[in-house]
């Protein structure tokens, strides 16, 4: 009978002796497999791979050289601390962020390991147009701060806190329409005198010329000279309109016209700011 209980206890023994042996050899793996990730500069890979040959479990020599190694490569592997704002400097909540492709929570302020050399950084909040930028991370940049500033989207023309939209145009001056007026009644009697003076004078030379009388000289002469003063005034009321309109134009609205006509009992003219 004695005999069972000692079978038994060898075969503890045994599968106690093979399990330490497999422990061994996971030990020994990791810690070869740490040191290839960490020439491949994969220093995230390679610490999950050091945590696994620095176990109690492990042979001593094993664990005190993953224990070395492990320590370096805390002191060195970098890590990036990543925040967002808005145009106004204000911190952004409602965040998803990514690295790699990978989720990050950026609220809990924590830096986040990673393997030195070129990372995609994607930050995306609501309201906001998103932001995908590349980070080149050197090796021993710890807890590096990297900001993103996301803009809110252009809103269309005349949207309301769009772009400010260009006042309306000033309304024409009615001085435009009265110089224009006068302007036009001018020319007509322009034109009526001077016909009526070519008319005259070729009368009188057909009939009485050169000894016409004094009378009928006169009355020509003053025919030709209130067609050349309608022509003047004609002129100078179609140059006060189109200054009028122009400098109207100019002027913003809500201020007093630029130029206004001006008529006096002597006089009639243009005034205003030029």
């Amino acid at each position: 009978m004695r005999l069972v209980p000692t079978l038994m206890m060898a075969a503890v023994l045994a599968a106690t002796s093979s399990a330490r042996a497999d422990e061994k050899d996971v030990c020994a793996s990791s810690s070869e497999y740490a040191q290839r990730l960490l020439a491949q500069g994969k220093m995230i890979e390679a610490r999950g791979q050091l945590l696994i040959c620095t176990r109690m479990v492990c042979p001593a020599v094993v664990k005190q050289d993953c224990d070395g190694w492990l320590s370096t490569l805390d002191a060195t592997i970098p890590s990036l601390v990543v925040a967002a704002r808005d145009e106004e400097g204000r911190d952004l909540l409602d965040l998803k962020v990514t690295l790699d492709g990978a989720a990050v929570d950026p609220l809990n302020g924590r830096a986040v390991p990673v393997d030195p050399g070129v990372h995609r950084l994607r930050v995306e909040a609501a309201g906001k147009l998103p932001v995908e930028q590349r980070v080149v991370v050197h090796e021993g940049e710890r807890a590096r701060p990297v900001t993103v500033t996301l803009a809110s989207p252009a809103k269309p023309a005349g949207a309301r806190g769009g772009a400010p939209q260009p006042p309306p145009e000033r309304p024409t001056s009615p001085f435009v329409y009265i110089l224009g007026t006068l302007a036009g009644v001018s020319f007509a009697s322009f034109a009526a005198f001077e016909i009526k003076a070519s008319v005259q004078s070729s009368h009188l030379r057909s009939t009485c010329a050169p000894r016409c009388s004094a009378s009928e000289v006169d009355g020509v002469s003053t025919d030709t000279v209130i067609a050349n003063v309608s022509l003047a005034l004609g002129a100078a009321f179609a140059g006060g309109a189109v200054a009028v309109w122009y400098f109207g134009k100019k002027g913003q609205r809500g201020q007093p016209p630029a130029a206004a006509l001006e008529i006096g009992p002597s006089r009639i003219g243009l005034h205003g700011t030029f």
